[in-house]
């Protein structure tokens, strides 16, 4: 037959775990009662900025008037590129089949791309203005995550209800910064889009539709960061609710529990 197994911790060991506990404690405590507030506040500012003026970095009126986005459609070509490119395709194209590649080369060997489209520097700013927003999310969520697990109890019999609240803050903490990381692939997932569209028009410099596109894939992301800044303030002022609302059965989820006593 088994024994039981009993653990024993060395007190000094015990005792800086205490003091951690406490610390991410005292963290939390901290990120509900001031930090998550403060956030929402400067972010309703920011979006009240963004309604009101014109020219915010973040306006949706530059989706509907786009010249500040200032796409540049232009492929550059530069000249010492072009005549190489040219001496190499002549060389290639002396004899080609009916899809006019060269025999003997792949489409890709008989294809030089010579061209520069220019990165929008107007997407650059506004994805660095989000990005430190989402970061400094996760980061957040990450320490309330921690809060909330250090305070669910040892798993018995009864008086469970408590439990499941902590359980449900917890998973909307985790689907908060489920959402931060996705939205922090948002510069990537954009400019691979943006990068293919380029390429394209790269390819086929006569089909003046990859430049409308571009134009209206740069004027969409604007409209998307405006909206994803919202969504940032929403998912924050869920979460400041939810714990505000249920902090004490959070806090001390049965009456035997001693990991929080404040409310």
């Amino acid at each position: 037959m088994t024994a039981e197994v009993r653990l024993n911790f060395e007190p000094d060991t015990l005792s800086q775990l205490e003091e951690w506990h406490e610390s991410v404690r005292t963290k939390a405590i901290t990120i509900i009662q001031k930090t998550i507030p403060e956030k929402v506040l400067f972010l309703n500012q920011k979006i009240a900025k963004a309604q009101a003026d014109k020219t915010d970095l973040l306006s949706k009126h530059h989706y509907f008037h786009p010249d500040a986005i200032a796409t540049d459609t232009t492929v550059h070509h530069p000249a010492a590129a072009d005549d190489a490119a040219a001496s190499s395709s002549s060389k290639k194209r002396k004899t080609a089949d009916a899809n006019g590649v060269a025999t003997g080369a792949t489409p890709e060997e008989a294809t030089v791309y010579t061209g520069n489209v220019k990165a929008s520097e107007y997407l650059e700013r506004v994805y660095d203005d989000l990005r430190a927003e989402w970061d400094e999310m996760i980061v957040l969520m990450d320490d309330l995550k921690m809060f909330i697990n250090l305070l669910i109890p040892r798993i018995e019999d009864g008086d469970t209800f408590g439990v499941s609240v902590q359980e449900e803050a917890l998973n909307e903490v985790v689907r908060t910064q489920d959402s931060a990381y996705n939205l922090l692939a948002t510069p990537f997932s954009t400019l691979t889009v943006r990068g293919d569209l380029a390429a394209k028009m790269v390819r086929y410099p006569g089909v003046e539709d990859y430049a409308l596109a571009l134009r209206e894939h740069d004027r969409k992301s604007v409209y998307r960061a405006n909206m994803q800044l919202t969504d940032t303030r929403n998912m924050y002022a869920v979460v400041l609710d939810i714990l505000r609302k249920n902090i004490s059965k959070i806090s001390k989820p049965k009456s035997g529990n001693q990991m929080g006593s404040y409310g």
